[in-house]
């Protein structure tokens, strides 16, 4: 089950880190979904999608737990690093 934490994306890179932070999971009323909220940890002057001010993503659990093709490997599209952040 997720958790509260820090995630890295499966695109992330050492130059260009993608962490997220899992901030708390919820049921979707209609069919009782789990979802699962969370916020990135970086800036990136080029997403049009966060200078709206929203910056709270939802995904259903399924969805953030899913693994993907990338690079000729299977990746987990999320993967935990940490409990909390780091300074």
């Amino acid at each position: 089950m997720i958790t509260q934490g820090i995630y890295e994306h499966y695109k992330s890179t050492p130059e260009k880190k993608r962490l997220y932070q899992v901030l708390f999971l919820s049921r979707n009323e209609p069919d009782l979904a789990i979802l699962v909220h969370y916020t990135p940890l970086f800036y990136d002057s080029d997403d049009n999608l966060t200078k709206n001010g929203i910056n709270i993503w939802t995904r259903t659990l399924e969805d953030f737990t899913a693994e993907l093709e990338y690079n000729n490997k299977t990746v987990p599209r999320f993967t935990r690093i940490s409990s909390t952040i780091e300074s």
